[in-house]
Parts: C-alpha cells; sequence; structure tokens
C-alpha cells in the first residue's frame, strides 16, 4: 500500500494517527533502527503541524493561518512518507509493529478468482469473403464488453459434417481479448458450415462455462 493512502486526508484525523506514529517510534527508536535526524524531523514537523491546527481551530484563526496549517501538513507529510518507506517496508516490520505505529497490516490471503460464471452473448456476422466476425459483450451489462478481472473470451470453432463435437474437442480454438473477432478461413472452406462456441477466460488462464453452440456458412 502506497504511503500516501496510510496516512489519512482529513486532518484531525491525520493528527491523531501523527501522535500515535511518532510516539510509537520515539518509545522504539532502537527497535526500528530510526535515525536520531529523521526522527527529530519528524517529531519537529508533526509538533509545528500540530501548533498550526491549535491556532485554525481557536480565535485566532485566520487566512493566513490556514494557509500555514496546510503548509505544515504537507511537510509532515513528506517526512511521514519518507519514514515509512525508508524504514517501515523491511521485511524485520511485524505485524505487531505495524499495529502499534497504526500502520495497516497486509492483507496476505490469497484471493481465489473464479471465471465468469455464465458464457458471453454473441453472434456471427458476416464478414468479407471467407470471413466471419464474433461479436460479444457480458450478460452481466449492456456497456460492458467482458466482466471485470477476465482476459478474454475463448472462441472454439469447427467443422463437422454430422453433430458439432463439443467445445472442449474442437480442433480450433483462439483467445479473444476485443470484440468484435474475425475469423479468416480458406477460399475453400466457402460454403462450409462451421460451428462456433465461446466462453470466458479469466485472469489466470482458466475457462469459464461455454455457450450454447452456433453456427454459421462461410462466405
Amino acid at each position: 500500500m502506497p504511503a500516501h493512502s496510510i496516512i489519512p486526508r482529513a486532518e484531525l484525523a491525520a493528527m491523531e494517527w501523527g501522535k500515535i506514529f511518532v510516539e510509537a517510534i520515539e518509545n522504539h527508536a532502537a527497535h526500528y533502527d530510526v535515525s536520531a535526524a529523521d526522527l527529530a524531523d519528524l517529531r519537529a514537523r508533526f509538533d509545528t503541524f500540530s501548533d498550526c491546527m491549535a491556532i485554525t481551530r481557536s480565535n485566532e484563526r485566520t487566512r493566513t493561518a490556514v494557509v500555514r496549517k496546510n503548509e505544515a501538513f504537507a511537510e509532515f507529510e513528506l517526512i511521514a512518507r519518507a519514514v515509512i518507506n525508508s524504514y517501515f517496508r523491511r521485511p524485520s516490520i511485524t505485524d505487531a509493529d505495524r499495529k502499534s505505529l497504526g500502520l495497516p497490516i497486509p492483507d496476505r490471503t490469497r484471493t481465489l478468482v473464479q471465471p465468469a460464471a455464465t458464457p458471453p452473448i454473441f453472434w456471427v456476422v458476416v464478414d468479407d469473403v471467407a470471413r466471419v466476425e464474433v461479436r460479444y459483450r457480458s450478460r452481466e451489462s449492456s456497456k460492458r464488453a467482458r466482466p471485470i478481472r477476465t482476459d478474454g473470451a475463448m472462441i472454439a470453432y469447427d467443422f463437422a459434417e454430422g453433430d458439432p463435437p463439443p467445445p472442449d474437442e474442437m480442433r480450433h480454438k483462439m483467445l479473444s481479448t476485443r470484440t468484435p473477432q474475425k475469423l479468416q478461413f480458406e477460399l475453400n472452406d466457402r460454403g462450409k458450415t462451421v460451428y462456433i462456441a465461446i466462453c470466458w477466460v479469466n485472469e489466470k488462464g482458466k475457462c469459464g462455462p461455454w455457450s450454447a453452440i452456433t453456427s454459421a456458412i462461410v462466405p
């Protein structure tokens, strides 16, 4: 997670987080091996930010005070990011350390991305001599060509004199990443019936369920 997303954007929340972060480092500076110079800089910028916040929340609030508070927040954020990136991305930092510092604990659970549960909607359009187009879209959304976290659509096709083979057994397969997908055939295939099926493929290369088989005459 980037350091800028760790530090709260709301200033009061950032000040509360900064207090926890700075004091945790001061209490265990040797353990975290933070240099005295970096710690002193971090403390000074946090104190300046805290003081400027206090002024803007008092009767002494002025436009100049608000500008200075914004500058102080930016300066504290800058040093806090640098300290996080320099000292707290090392393998030796434990989850207990992160918790005491107010840093997020990374999610180490691997999320299994399943392929889409339903096949695409698709149709075949005559394009040119010995060529057809396969056009497809997601069933879940008419505005999206394919589901989220989908690598593309697997198009299976084959010729058959009798019943077509199941999609898994079709001799020709191609991964399409953009619709429409052109299928180019040989001139001697003109007039033949081509059978086509389609399924979604997830980012891991796993296929979802196949569509029903449709057919077209090669023009």
